[in-house]
């Protein structure tokens, strides 16, 4: 049995009207599909009056998202002036690495239920974003809230890599907004090293407007301290443009041992490091740039960072530049300061 019904289509084995109840219930190889969404189930009812459907027995659906999960949903703010779409910039879970396609989000369980013109429940399912045959990851729950234009929010959920069960979660909150930047928290990380022993980073994301946000940073170091910063970043216009980023480190007195090599201790300190670039128009003629890369203790660079170019970076660096015309008159002034 195949039906078309305008924006929304079914085929299944079987099909069965009730119309003193107005339900429909499809059975064997059901595929449901509506708009942008597709829903395959071993069972499917219907209601013709309250145009909504309960996919039970093993359902999965999937339905066209940007990825807003980790700091894909970090993307740079736009311009309130430019209508460009922000889906041409480069980053995780973007357009061009789908093919040119939105990425898809694939949802499963034992049962779906709509309860709302948006609003649907999954049990004993869960959802990801990969579509190999085993996903890279996935977010399994014993019940699933999803709008399907905002959020998914998952109780009792793991987090799995590769099928491993890597996180629980009591309560999770995930952004599936068409925006692409959602206020919250980003994905926790954790690691390990000789120097900084156990460590676990967090960070929350504030999607302030279409034209600006900031990020809160937060690392904690078993055997060094404990580390804190923000960045921000804005689009004014196009062309004007910038973002900072501040971060410091409290370090407590700490004993390193490694193989081969006597212990040595660590005394007790602080240090920050601030990153910045500003290009900011100042009038139809004049236009400022800045840059600041500057940092209070050399050795914290090269212990802590993992980038090689900056810990084996030896320069601070700021600068700044005004330019611009004055009839046939060109104007230029710069500041610039390297240690």
């Amino acid at each position: 049995m195949e039906i078309d019904c305008g924006n929304e289509s079914m085929s299944a084995d079987q099909v069965e009207i009730f119309q003193d109840t107005n339900v429909m219930i499809a059975t064997g190889n059901v595929v449901f599909t509506s708009g942008g969404s597709r829903i395959a189930a071993d069972r499917l009812e219907y209601s013709t009056r309250a145009r909504a459907r309960a996919p039970s027995s093993t359902a999965s659906a999937r339905r066209p998202c940007r990825e807003a999960g980790a700091r894909a949903g970090r993307r740079r703010p736009r311009s309130s002036r430019s209508r460009r779409r922000y889906g041409q910039q480069q980053r995780p879970g973007d357009k061009s690495m789908f093919g040119a396609e939105e990425a898809d989000i694939y949802f499963y369980g034992e049962k779906i239920s709509k309860v709302a013109q948006e609003n649907a429940r999954i049990t004993h399912g869960g959802f990801t974003t990969c579509v190999q045959p085993t996903p890279r990851w996935q977010l399994t729950s014993g019940t699933v809230t999803l709008n399907l234009k905002h959020y998914a929010i998952l109780t009792n959920s793991l987090f799995r890599v590769k099928s491993v069960p890597v996180l629980y979660f009591p309560i999770f909150y995930y952004p599936i907004n068409k925006e692409n930047r959602a206020t919250g928290f980003l994905m926790p990380s954790y690691g390990s090293s000789t120097i900084k022993g156990h460590t676990l980073s967090n960070a929350f994301f504030w999607a302030i407007n279409r034209s600006q946000d900031a990020t809160i940073l937060y690392d904690w170091f078993s055997k060094t301290g404990q580390g804190l910063g923000g960045e921000y970043r804005y689009v004014a216009a196009p062309g004007s443009d910038g973002q900072i980023r501040f971060y410091n480190l409290n370090e407590h007195e700490a004993e390193h041992r490694q193989r081969l090599r006597r212990a040595h201790d660590h005394a007790r300190a602080q240090s920050y490091q601030i990153n910045g670039a500003l290009s900011q128009r100042i009038s139809r003629s004049f236009r400022a740039r800045g840059r600041v890369d500057y940092f209070s203790n050399i050795s914290v660079q090269q212990t802590y960072s993992q980038n090689i170019f900056v810990a084996t970076n030896h320069q601070r660096v700021m600068n700044g530049s005004v330019n611009g015309v004055i009839g046939t008159f060109s104007l230029n002034g710069s500041y610039d300061r390297s240690e």
